[in-house]
């Protein structure tokens, strides 16, 4: 992916993708002593909020692409003790085609107390939050689906076939409570374009093996591997590989055999996109500030067999190991805050110097015939890239490293060049951002929190596209313990109840809950768990959405102008622009992007620009020459040029909210898109209020001329 400088696009979408805040029809055989609605899988219906107020519509409705993950939820209500059951149904589609109910899956939402907000700028305070994902057979068999006289959250995963047939399938499921049932309506909309498997993110998120250990008794090499492709499912990489422990490791014959099968094995999965090698450490004597200092380091000796066996390996078995592979050296995390530049310094220069002599001593000692692979593993482990969690600061002065700061650092257009311009000195064109989210920054920045909306985590995974932040780091994902500081683990007494496991922030620490206590070998999941693959999956479509582009000669300014489309009333910087209305905008961004896809991909079609000036919105459209594009029902004459025809469709804003009704059709096939274009604009000039503005608390009120337009300015 290359650098992009995004296009201000001023435009209001209202391209609508409603998933039911809803009440149910009444039930079969006489009235529902529960109520039955439904809401988004991209929010958090909390078990004590009163949302009667979206007792209104009355379906569960999902919109998904082939090959990807999408979810809503069914929330009940009844009388506390109440037993509940949902039963799904294949759906019926276009031309005979069905949904099969084996593509959803069913989980009871667990809910987790907060009893203290951590986070002040949160939207919701204290109370039951829903996150733990308990498969809804297993919840049944403990008896768990009974109903509190409060919302009951059920999650309703969808994974589409990858050869499922686009289009819109309809269907009921069955929810039964106190023995009366209700026909519940359902609507999928499948998008006709498959979401690829591969992988153009990275990450490196922490496994702990003691606290896994602790909670489901139990240090089985199959579990932790059980939790390790749990990740992998979710797009995102474990921290390091199973097998081995978690951080400092000796690498006997015995460890490193199984750390290199296990490297093999995860280079050549699609599914793996990074991987931490292991190492152990040491203490040695630096010199600092003009005394000697002995500081902790890496067992360079150790580190450099574990580096040649990768090597040897990958030469003898047809794989490069360094493809995937970088380095933590967590010791000496967040170095600017705990003032261990120095021990930063030293072992990022040491690591640095020695992939660069071992690889020319090895391009002399490697046999094989593969001169392409040899070079390839000499390049790979020559420009291994060595993570350093912390901000950029004038103390880091190692020759290369992979700073990795918290998201908020690239909130300015200037923090971003600041990383990009260091990254770009470090490793050039095979430079990558990297970022990591903890306790801290919080809301409105993306975070991981407990209180925090649903819809933060997966937001950061549009950020990191338009940015082009590649690897994201956390630094615990299974925090079984409570840890009252950086060490000093305590274990927890219920893994399902605790929601303040670290002194600063609720859920910080742990996406995931151990499975031991239902009989489940191997992890479970949770609703902020679910929202970070979704947006990995985003990631994936808006990439594939700009390699289309680029594929029809369209550059990164056109693209840059359609992701705005996209974003603009999800975002700004890195902060989420939370509000009552963001569950509503980024389902029409969604919208927007699927259509997008089916436009370009199947006829060659692409919006290029949509501008709004007063009471006007021009659209800027383009397509191959045989491909008839229409814009609301009449058929568009453009401009030829090379085999594509661009046409120019002006549209006057007369009502409160006006759209443009968009079809391409090319090869027998026809699809729509309705591009919302917002309500009519009138501009008033700030500088016709000047007699009426006055500072109450000091200051000045002057008027100023700015490209043509009287604008109020005020000094204060």
């Amino acid at each position: 992916m290359t650098g992009r400088r995004m296009a201000a696009v001023g435009l209001c979408l209202a391209l609508a993708l409603s998933v039911c805040g809803c009440k149910s029809p009444a039930a079969s055989g006489g009235a529902a002593d529960a109520t039955v609605w439904c809401a988004s899988g991209t929010e958090k219906i909390l078990r004590d909020t009163d949302y009667s107020a979206r007792y209104g519509a009355d379906a569960l409705e999902i919109a998904a692409f082939r090959n990807e993950n999408e979810a809503a939820q069914i929330i009940v209500s009844g009388d506390a003790g109440t037993e509940y059951d949902v039963e799904t149904a294949g759906l019926s589609g276009p031309d005979g085609a069905s949904l099969p109910a084996s593509a959803f899956t069913l989980y009871h939402e667990k809910y987790i107390n907060v009893t203290e907000i951590k986070d002040l700028n949160a939207v919701t305070g204290v109370g039951m939050y829903p996150d733990a994902l308990l498969p809804f057979g297993v919840a049944e068999a403990y008896g768990e689906t009974r109903l509190t006289g409060k919302n009951q959250g059920v999650w309703v995963s969808l994974k589409v076939p990858d050869t499922q047939p686009a289009g819109v399938y309809t269907g009921t499921f069955r929810v039964t409570a106190g023995g009366k049932s209700t026909d519940l309506p359902v609507r999928v909309t499948v998008y006709d374009y498959t979401l690829s498997d591969e992988r153009h993110t990275k990450s490196s998120f922490m496994l702990d093996w003691n606290e896994i250990s602790w909670a489901e008794l139990s240090s089985e090499p199959a579990l932790y591997e059980a939790y390790y492709e749990f990740m992998l499912d979710h797009r995102i990489d474990p921290q390091h590989l199973p097998g081995n422990d978690m951080v400092f490791v000796t690498m006997d014959d015995e460890q490193l055999n199984r750390f290199l099968t296990y490297a093999d094995t995860y280079t050549r999965d699609n599914r793996c996109a990074h991987f931490n090698i292991p190492f152990d450490t040491t203490v040695t004597t630096i010199t600092s500030g003009g005394a000697a200092k002995q500081i902790q380091c890496v067992d360079f000796v150790k580190f450099e067999r574990t580096l040649r066996a990768m090597a040897e390996y990958s030469v003898e078995h047809g794989v490069n190991l360094f493809e995937k592979a970088g380095t933590y050296f967590v010791f000496f995390d967040e170095y600017d805050i705990n003032g261990v530049a120095d021990v930063a310094n030293y072992n990022l220069d040491a690591a640095v110097d020695l992939c660069a002599g071992l690889a020319d001593t090895l391009a002399d000692e490697l046999v094989t015939t593969d001169t392409a692979l040899k070079n390839a593993v000499l390049d790979g482990l020559r420009g291994l890239k060595h993570k350093v969690v912390g901000s950029l600061t004038s103390d880091l002065t190692a020759k290369q490293a992979q700073i990795v700061p918290t998201i908020d650092k690239y909130n300015s257009a200037a923090g971003r060049q600041l990383y990009a311009d260091y990254d770009y000195r470090c490793y050039g064109d095979d430079g990558e951002l990297w970022t990591y989210t903890c306790s801290g920054p919080m809301t409105p920045y993306p975070t991981y929190h407990t209180e925090d909306i649903l819809l933060s985590s997966r937001i950061m995974s549009w950020m990191m596209y338009e940015y082009d932040i590649v690897g994201n780091l956390y630094w615990d994902a299974a925090l079984y313990a409570w840890r009252q500081s950086n060490f000093g683990d305590l274990q927890l007494q219920d893994y399902y109840e605790t929601a303040l496991r670290y002194p600063a922030a609720n859920g910080d620490g742990y996406l995931l809950y151990p499975g031991r206590p239902y009989g489940i070998d191997g992890p479970v999941g949770s609703i902020r768990l679910e929202s970070i693959r979704d947006g990995n999956e985003d990631y994936e479509l808006l990439y594939a959405l700009e390699e289309l582009y680029a594929a029809r000669g369209l550059g990164e300014d056109t693209f840059g102008a359609v992701l705005s489309l996209m974003n603009e009333k999800l975002y700004t910087g890195t902060t989420v622009r939370v509000n009552d209305g963001l569950t509503a905008d980024f389902s029409a961004s969604r919208t927007l992007l699927g259509r997008l896809l089916e436009f370009v991909f199947h006829t060659g079609t692409a919006i290029e620009s949509v501008t709004v000036a007063s009471d006007k919105a021009t659209v800027v459209l383009s397509a191959p020459e045989d491909t008839v594009v229409t814009a609301d029902g009449e058929t568009l004459s453009g401009t030829a040029a090379g085999g594509i025809v661009r046409y120019t469709v002006e549209r006057s804003l007369t009502d409160e909210e006006n759209s443009l009704r968009l079809t391409a059709a090319r090869s027998g096939a026809t699809y729509e898109m309705s591009l919302g274009l917002g309500g009519r604009r009138v501009i008033y000039e700030g500088a016709g209020f000047a007699d009426r503005a006055e500072i109450t608390t000091g200051g000045t009120v002057r008027t100023e001329d700015i490209g043509g337009i009287g604008v109020l300015r005020l000094d204060y």
